[in-house]
């Protein structure tokens, strides 16, 4: 569908321009274009029984989030609102498994901080711990996806962690063990 073809559509069903318009029930959130073959070739349904296939040209993306997505994208920031037709079991419904959506999403971000932890200390140690020890450590350093973090310009989300856990963290190797604290609890300490 052409864009004029689609703005007509869309003004004919709705002159005033107030509805939501959404694709697949979701709400679209951004309009982009892109060249014909961006993430994979343009297929245009030419007829009800004919699909072509472009890569030249451009076409015009609708971009839109569903549930799980929003979720995932900011789990501790994500909230539901219900209008008053949402009835209080569908409420329940949809808000139960937005918090086990949250879970989920707290709990692989968490593992992919682990997996980064695990990598610096590597390198650090020259040791490679099996995932349960790093989670196991991560969990008492308390290092989560979520703690505060400033990101450098020009630097990427690991290379800001990496050197955080550098300048913070005091790693000694003796033998099979390593030893890992926060530079300020050992000063407090001792």
């Amino acid at each position: 569908m052409k864009t004029r073809d689609l703005i007509a559509k869309l003004h004919a069903l709705d002159p005033t321009g107030d509805v939501e318009c959404c694709v697949d029930g979701n709400g679209i959130i951004d309009v982009y274009m892109e060249p014909a073959y961006w993430d994979g070739l343009l297929a245009v349904m030419v007829d009800p029984y004919t699909m072509e296939f472009r890569a030249q040209g451009h076409k015009i993306l609708l971009f839109s989030r569903g549930l799980s997505d929003a979720v995932f994208n900011s789990p501790m920031q994500f909230k539901v609102q219900f209008d008053p037709g949402v009835s209080a079991e569908k409420r329940a419904d949809i808000t139960a498994y937005v918090e086990r959506l949250r879970g989920e999403a707290i709990d692989l971000m968490n593992r992919v901080e682990g997996d980064h932890f695990g990598l610096w200390l590597a390198k650090k140690t020259g040791v490679r711990l099996p995932r349960a020890e790093v989670y196991a450590l991560q969990k008492t350093l308390g290092i989560s996806h979520f703690s505060p973090i400033t990101i450098n310009v020009g630097k990427s989300y690991n290379d800001t962690r990496f050197q955080e856990w550098e300048e913070n963290l005091i790693v000694r190797v003796h033998g099979d063990n390593i030893d890992v604290q926060w530079k300020q609890k050992e000063n407090n300490n001792g």
